[in-house]
């Protein structure tokens, strides 16, 4: 198992680190908000980069075969997916790979639907491109997250629904989502004709025995799937810009190539293909390390804020390294921001970008950092409770 190298990073114009004090209004905040990491990418990864930065020359580069090989290769070995080349395409982040499909599967004024809470780019995409959102709650009991199903075929019927946007594992609840989920989706996705829009670039990270189950496995729905993922989540490499479309159906891919031509974006940056290449061919013994370091972490959060307060809840961590929690029933926290800014010192999304005001007394906390920083916040957030009993 390979080590983990923490980083501290601020100094280094990092977004997570460095942006604190216009975002927050205090730069020496403890930052557990944005999705990335505070700790190296692989050493592989690391050597594959100063190997071709020592070759000087950074002209145009042909995508080389081996990255979608390796992709493929890790697909199959860790999900048991089988992919082939001809379905790939590559897009410069996730994000971007969610817009290029709306934009060439759906027309101006169609309806998009999302599971909420969810993360903003699926919020954020309809508006973007000039589409309708309506957005189906996901079911909470007592922070444990399913599928209305009742609900989310009201949603395809009333709406006239063309693509759902789905998000496995499910950022920011955690959810791994089950075969049996996943089938009852795409039954309502082929009874409604609609078009499902996977971003599964957190399926690698999966605690505790759960599996991801690639949504392109599926293949009696292949022509109704679009999924887009990336190592970047995976190995921390955020900054690469490098992202994988995989689109079974030739007549899905003709479109978004055609949309992709007319952008001319067809090929990804150098460095992006180089450091995916190495992360799939040699990064494994680096995830399981931090695998353990996620399970780590959450553990000691878990027991503390349990410990101290019984009425956080806190959803169950199957996937990401993203902890969802609820502070509805902590009177304690009832200004969010000032107790978790001013009087715990740390920097955490709040719910509202989720899915609205429901969601005001929700926190998403990224755990993807030293296991020091992981305990100074949960007992800065302990310690203020305690303190306010008083």
């Amino acid at each position: 198992m390979e080590k983990l190298i923490y980083k501290d990073r601020r100094g280094t114009d990092c977004v997570k680190w460095d942006i604190l004090g216009r975002k927050y209004k205090n730069p020496d905040l403890l930052s557990m908000w944005i999705a990335d990491m505070d700790f190296e990418s692989p050493e592989c990864v690391r050597d594959a980069l100063k190997e071709m930065i020592d070759l000087g020359v950074y002209g145009y580069y042909l995508p080389p075969d081996g990255g979608n090989a390796a992709f493929i290769k890790w697909q199959k070995e860790r999900f048991g997916a089988e992919l082939k080349k001809e379905w790939l395409c590559a897009a410069p982040g996730v994000v971007a790979g969610l817009h290029w499909a709306v934009l060439a599967l759906t027309q101006p004024g169609d309806t998009i639907a999302a599971l909420t809470p969810v993360y903003q780019a699926f919020l954020n995409v309809a508006g973007a491109t000039g589409r309708r959102l309506v957005t189906c709650e996901l079911h909470n009991d007592n922070g444990n997250y399913t599928i209305d199903y009742a609900a989310l075929e009201k949603l395809f019927l009333d709406n006239n629904v063309k693509m759902l946007g789905f998000c496995s594992p499910h950022n920011p609840v955690g959810r791994v989502w089950k075969k049996e989920e996943l089938e009852r989706v795409l039954e309502l996705c082929r009874k409604y004709n609609v078009i499902l829009l996977a971003d599964e670039i957190h399926q690698d990270i999966c605690l505790r025995g759960n599996r991801n189950i690639p949504v392109v496995s599926f293949e009696e729905y292949s022509d109704l799937i679009v999924s887009v993922t990336a190592p970047t989540k995976t190995f921390n490499m955020a900054g690469c810009q490098a992202a994988s479309i995989v689109i079974p159906d030739a007549g899905l891919k003709e479109k978004i190539d055609a949309f992709r031509k007319s952008i001319d974006s067809l090929k990804g940056n150098s460095f992006s293909y180089v450091m995916s290449e190495a992360a799939y061919s040699g990064g494994a013994p680096w995830l399981e390390a931090l695998i353990a370091q996620l399970e780590k972490n959450e553990e000691y959060i878990r027991s503390v804020l349990g410990r101290e307060n019984t009425d956080i809840v806190i959803s169950p961590l199957e996937g990401t390294y993203l902890l969802w929690m609820d502070f509805s029933g902590v009177p304690q926290a009832e200004n969010m921001q000032n107790f978790f800014e001013k009087e715990c010192g740390l920097a955490l999304c709040y719910g509202p970008q989720f899915g609205g005001e429901k969601y005001s007394r929700f926190v998403r906390m990224n755990i993807a950092t030293s296991f020091e920083n992981v305990k100074t916040a949960a007992d800065r957030i302990a310690g203020v409770l305690a303190a306010r009993r008083f």
